[in-house]
C-alpha cells in the first residue's frame, strides 16, 4: 500500500539498488503482487525513471520540513539528473512488498538498502559492494535471560520482516543449533519490529547494524544481544538488459564512495 513518508530523524546511510530484469508498469505500490501488464518504456523514452523504496531511516524519508531525503534519494536523484530524468518514487510497506514489486516487474529499480544474497543472484546481477555490514540479533534490554550465543536463542521469540537476507541467516543457525524458531512478518519493516521490540511486544528481532545503530537513537533500550554474520557487504545489484544502468555500477556516472561520507 502506498502511503506519505513520515519523517525519521537520522544520518545518511546505505543502501542497496536492485533492478528487474524484466519490468513493466507499477500501480503506486496499492498491491506489489499484481501481474504486470506490459513493459514500461525505459527512462531514455520517457524522461522517467521508477524507483520502489520504503521509509526508514537508512532508505529514504522526509525531513522536518516535509523535504525526501536520504542515501537512496540523493544518489538516485543525482544520478537521473545526470541524464536529464525525472524520478517516480513509489514507497512499499516492506522489503516483501518491494521484492515482489520487482519480480513482478512494477518498478525499474528498487533503492530499499536491500543486502545482496546468493539466492537472488538467479534473478539480478551483482555490481559492485560500498558498505560492511553485520546482521544483529536485538532484544529489549530488560529481557531475562538476553541470549548471548546461539544456542540460547531458542528461549526467546524472534520476529522478522519476510523474505529478508535475516531469514537465511535463522534458517542456518536452526538447522545448526536445536529448537531455533522464527516468525516472518509480511507487513512490517525491520525499523517497525525494531520499535516492537523497544516497546516489549516482541521479545527479540534481527536488523542490519546500520539500522540498529539509527533506530538506538531514539529506542535507547533496544540491546545487541550478539552478531549473528559477519561482515556482509550491500553492494548494487543490476539487471543485465538494463544497459542504461551500468554507467552507475561501474562508477561512470557518480562517485558512490563520494555519496556516503
Amino acid at each position: 500500500m502506498a502511503h506519505k513518508l513520515r519523517m525519521l530523524g537520522g544520518v545518511l546511510l546505505p543502501l542497496a539498488f536492485i533492478i528487474t530484469t524484466g519490468c513493466s508498469q507499477g500501480n503506486s505500490g496499492s498491491d506489489a503482487s499484481a501481474k504486470p501488464s506490459e513493459q514500461p518504456a525505459p527512462p531514455e523514452e520517457t524522461g522517467i525513471l521508477e524507483v520502489a523504496t520504503r521509509n526508514g531511516a537508512t532508505t529514504y524519508y522526509l525531513d522536518r520540513n516535509e523535504n525526501p531525503i536520504g542515501p537512496e534519494y540523493s544518489l538516485v536523484s543525482q544520478f537521473a539528473a545526470s541524464k536529464g530524468w525525472t524520478v517516480k518514487w513509489t514507497l512499499y510497506d516492506s522489503t516483501a512488498a518491494v521484492l515482489k514489486a520487482l519480480e513482478s516487474g512494477n518498478t525499474h529499480m528498487a533503492a530499499a538498502g536491500l543486502t545482496h544474497l546468493p539466492s537472488r543472484t538467479k534473478k539480478f546481477t551483482r555490481g559492485p559492494a560500498h558498505t560492511e555490514i553485520v546482521e544483529q540479533l536485538v532484544c529489549h534490554r530488560e529481557l531475562r535471560p538476553m541470549p548471548r550465543k546461539p544456542d540460547s536463542i531458542a528461549s526467546v521469540g524472534i520476529a522478522v520482516t519476510a523474505d529478508s537476507s535475516y531469514v537465511e541467516t535463522l534458517n542456518k543457525l536452526a538447522s545448526e543449533h536445536e529448537g531455533i524458531t522464527f516468525t516472518e512478518d509480511n507487513s512490517k519493516t525491520t525499523e517497525v519490529l525494531l520499535s516492537d521490540v523497544a516497546r516489549q511486544d516482541i521479545d527479540c528481532t534481527v536488523a542490519d547494524s546500520n539500522i540498529v545503530q539509527v533506530m538506538r537513537r531514539h529506542f535507547p533500550h533496544l540491546e545487541v544481544a550478539m552478531n549473528l554474520t559477519q561482515g556482509v557487504n550491500i553492494p548494487v545489484l543490476v539487471a543485465p538488459l538494463i544497459r542504461v544502468f551500468r554507467l552507475l555500477v561501474f562508477r561512470q556516472v557518480l562517485p558512490w564512495r563520494q555519496v556516503f561520507q
